[in-house]
């Protein structure tokens, strides 16, 4: 495993903030910054960069957040967690991994 990077205070400011999806979120920001990824805040959201690249974003949704992967129709899936999302979105934003209160 790679050294954890350190928190970005508006990243921390935002998870303060959260209401609904706050214990998800800390599980999700913990996992993606285990990965070694630097964390800024685009787009009102945590986002993961690598080499100053976008890589992924925790979004909150109405009956869900989730991981949204920049270019994710391009990442592998072997296990087929993508399978519901439909056809390739050509390289836009998908969401891989869900956290839902509901399932």
């Amino acid at each position: 495993m790679t050294e954890k990077k350190e928190t970005n205070p508006k990243v921390d400011a935002f998870m303060g903030k959260s209401k609904k999806w706050k214990e998800e979120y800390e599980k999700l920001r913990n996992i993606v910054l285990d990965c070694g990824l630097d964390e800024e805040f685009k787009w009102m959201h945590p986002c993961y960069t690598f080499e100053k690249k976008n890589i992924v974003l925790i979004h909150g949704f109405k009956e869900y957040c989730a991981l949204l992967f920049h270019k994710g129709a391009l990442l592998q899936d072997p296990r087929d967690f993508d399978s519901t999302n439909g056809e390739c979105t050509g390289g836009t934003a998908d969401s891989v991994h869900e956290c839902s209160r509901n399932r």
